[in-house]
């Protein structure tokens, strides 16, 4: 059954619904004045879910969120309506009050999904069918100094097969000590044949909280990477999902600090070992990183500060740099010892001001939901402003729709013609 989840304006209906049958529950006990007490019940949830909202919006300013209180009014009414209930009353009147912290709790889980996107289909919440395999692909062949793109060479292949696939990666942090979770790989059509091809690689970061696995479960990015590469002759890069965090709410910002050596992880230890076990490209040139929202705004950060290693980006609704609660003290304090220099030498804008010829080779793709924060918007603009004035291979593109799954998945889909033709897999003429 593949049908959508509850529209918006339905949950939104379902919450005034049960909001209200909480609020006649306890109006009827008022009347029975068995417990006038009560009558702070509603205005406790009104007040915490306004204070809910005010405080989320301080800590996550490039998200809307605008249902966040009223996600959790019927929450924060039923919780403390059981205890005033629960002595002295009916059996169905404790029985209602326990049932509406549960349903409330679901109601809340379906509105932010249904604000991100994160689960679109009712089908996705209980499929696992993303083409993972129990083993590790075989390292594939080698193939060196081509001078036409692969594509070029994929035109003379034959029995490719239909779609990719994708398998668990687990990458050790040699070097950095970073525990990450698992991730995954996927190994386009083109790389199964006879034919020795050494494969651009991307590698896609998650936000936080997240993981790795959000771009397969939400973000579909296997199933945009398919329909890619059946256009082009079963190639499109190889791409590694990985991880950013080591657990879903670790916010490293992708540098190296007390929460984890994250920086090192990704330039170093993710890159060696890709290349030790998969047929790809150790060119720079042939290699890129980004992702949405945090993993945005590291994919730029991590190329500007590593061209050696990354010389592409892909930076989805990112923000200027490393950031914690959106407080430059907090953030010097917590990531980088106190070192305002440090701090400074990751901040996007700043390594654009001031650009080397090794860091002026660097290319990269900007996206924002033009119902973004005012701050996302400007934000986003300004640095792509600023690589251009560094005369950067950029583009920017302001799409329809909110920090979500929705502007992200599109984001991969449009961005991915151009990024693969400039790392050269791919030589598509028009509209690249």
């Amino acid at each position: 059954m593949n049908i959508n989840l509850l529209s918006q304006n339905l949950l939104i209906l379902f919450v005034f619904l049960t909001t209200a049958l909480l609020v006649f529950l306890t109006l009827r006990l008022i009347e029975k004045k068995r417990y006038k007490a009560l009558y702070i019940v509603p205005a406790i949830g009104v007040v915490v879910a306004v204070a809910l909202q005010l405080w989320l919006r301080h800590q996550f300013p490039e998200d809307q969120l605008p249902l966040i209180g009223l996600m959790a009014l019927p929450l924060l009414v039923s919780i403390p309506l059981v205890f005033f209930v629960w002595k002295k009353n009916n059996w169905w009147i404790r029985a209602t009050s326990i049932i509406a912290i549960p349903i409330s709790l679901l109601l809340a889980v379906l509105l932010v999904n249904n604000y991100y996107q994160y689960y679109p289909k009712l089908h996705d919440v209980f499929s696992s069918d993303t083409h993972h395999a129990a083993e590790f692909v075989t390292p594939l062949p080698k193939h060196t100094n081509q001078k036409q793109t692969i594509e070029d060479v994929a035109t003379q292949l034959a029995n490719a097969p239909k779609e990719g696939h994708v398998y668990p990666l687990a990458i050790p942090g040699t070097k950095s000590h970073f525990n990450a979770r698992e991730g995954w790989i996927y190994i386009p059509p083109a790389a199964y044949t006879a034919q020795r091809l050494s494969l651009p690689v991307v590698v896609l970061l998650g936000g936080i909280p997240g993981g790795p696995k959000d771009w397969i479960a939400a973000g579909g990015a296997d199933t945009i990477l398919d329909a890619f590469a059946s256009k082009h002759h079963g190639v499109t890069p190889i791409v590694v999902g990985a991880d950013s965090l080591g657990t879903p709410f670790n916010d490293t910002e992708c540098v190296d600090s007390p929460r984890g050596n994250a920086e090192t992880y990704l330039t170093q230890d993710l890159p060696a070992y890709i290349r030790a076990q998969f047929d790809v490209s150790s060119n720079p040139a042939k290699w890129a990183i980004g992702g949405l929202s945090d993993g945005g705004m590291c994919g730029a950060m991590l190329a500007l500060r590593h061209p050696d290693t990354y010389r592409y980006f892909l930076d989805f609704g990112g923000s200027l740099g490393p950031s914690i609660n959106n407080s430059k003290v907090k953030t010097i304090s917590t990531l980088f010892a106190g070192s305002e220099t440090a701090w400074q030498d990751h901040q996007i804008d700043y390594i654009l001001a001031h650009l080397n010829p090794q860091t002026s080779q660097v290319g990269g793709y900007f996206t924002v939901g033009d119902s973004d924060s005012r701050q996302s918007i400007a934000e986003a603009n300004g640095l792509y402003q600023s690589a251009i004035k560094g005369r950067l291979n950029t583009v920017f593109r302001s799409l329809p729709g909110h920090h979500t799954f929705d502007v992200w998945k599109l984001s991969l889909t449009l961005a991915l013609p151009w990024l693969s033709n400039q790392l050269g897999a791919t030589n598509c003429e028009q509209g690249c």
